[in-house]
């Protein structure tokens, strides 16, 4: 997801602190791809890159507590 944004404009960051394991993200149910599901969802994550700025023309969908998640 990281290099999709950054061709398309976006910038990314590396993060102090590496979210590994399991963590609870929020989704925006309003998007096909979450259509159907809780706002709150428990997903693992292993990664330290993170979005720092959301290229023109993407939008967001899902975040967890620190970081955008990698389907902006």
């Amino acid at each position: 997801m990281q290099l999709f944004n950054k061709e398309l404009g976006g910038t990314e960051e590396c993060k102090d602190v590496c979210e590994d394991g399991q963590f609870d993200i929020q989704v925006q149910t309003e998007c096909p791809l979450f259509k159907g599901l809780e706002t709150r969802q428990m997903v693992l994550l292993t990664n330290v890159d993170s979005v720092d700025k959301v290229a023109e023309g993407l939008c967001c969908v899902a975040k967890s507590s620190r970081h955008y998640f990698r389907h902006c």
